[in-house]
């Protein structure tokens, strides 16, 4: 069977609309980087709007919202509505052909890993293209993703699989792969020096990393970067 993205994100709509408000890591790095407001923040997998609500009340100009599923995007049109706010977009698209002009957008925040996401490899790569094509030199990005080398962390919980750990073991050491949850879900897990490399080649430069994830989870698996745009190389 074909995998289908939207389709296996659609079905995950109505927990990830639980989901509400910035991690502290996230909300740290939002306020030391994303420091002006007249500019247009893009917010890539906006998913149930966990991220996006919060950005958007912080005053941007404009704030757009990104997600590949329809159904994630329906429940976050149900919070806008009842949160009133008016300076949000709402996009339905996949990250690796983003419909924005080449230097439009100032600030793109990636939560909740959400390149990871993308699938498989060559279309996450795609993806990393769009996103230096679309920024304006800069322009600040806030960007999480799976760290394998911290992975091994999650053994404990139940939902890991003997196929699970030896898909982890063979990526360990190349430059990252795909894990597979129960539900079918793929998502990339990499080093933090590869991914670094990987923005590094597409005119981004590193200006801070922090460790987080959500609570009552081993915040280690994920890392956020915030990285300036310099330009294309």
């Amino acid at each position: 069977m074909t995998y289908n993205s939207e389709v296996v994100w659609g079905s995950r709509a109505d927990n990830y609309a639980r989901m509400n408000g910035l991690w502290k890591p996230e909300e740290l790095l939002v306020k030391k980087y994303f420091t002006r407001r007249d500019v247009t923040v893009l917010d890539i997998g906006c998913g149930g709007g966990r991220t996006l609500i919060p950005l958007a009340k912080m005053g941007f100009k404009k704030v757009i919202g990104l997600d590949i599923s329809k159904e994630m995007l329906d429940r976050t049109k149900k919070k806008l509505r009842r949160e009133k706010l008016e300076n949000v977009k709402l996009v339905k698209s996949d990250a690796a052909e983003l419909p924005f002009k080449e230097d439009s957008i100032d600030y793109i925040f990636n939560g909740f890993n959400s390149l990871d996401c993308v699938y498989p490899s060559k279309r996450r790569e795609k993806a990393l293209d769009e996103v230096a094509r679309v920024m304006k030199p800069g322009g600040i990005i806030i960007h999480s993703f799976h760290n394998i080398l911290t992975i091994h962390g999650r053994l404990r919980f139940w939902y890991w699989t003997p196929r699970m750990i030896l898909e982890w073991l063979l990526d360990l050491p190349r430059d990252g792969g795909y894990l597979s949850d129960i539900g079918g879900a793929k998502m990339f897990h990499t080093t933090v020096g590869s991914e670094i490399k990987r923005f590094n080649k597409r005119g981004f430069h590193l200006l801070e990393k922090l460790q987080g994830g959500m609570k009552k989870t081993l915040s280690k698996i994920f890392v956020i970067m915030a990285m300036r745009y310099e330009g294309p190389k």
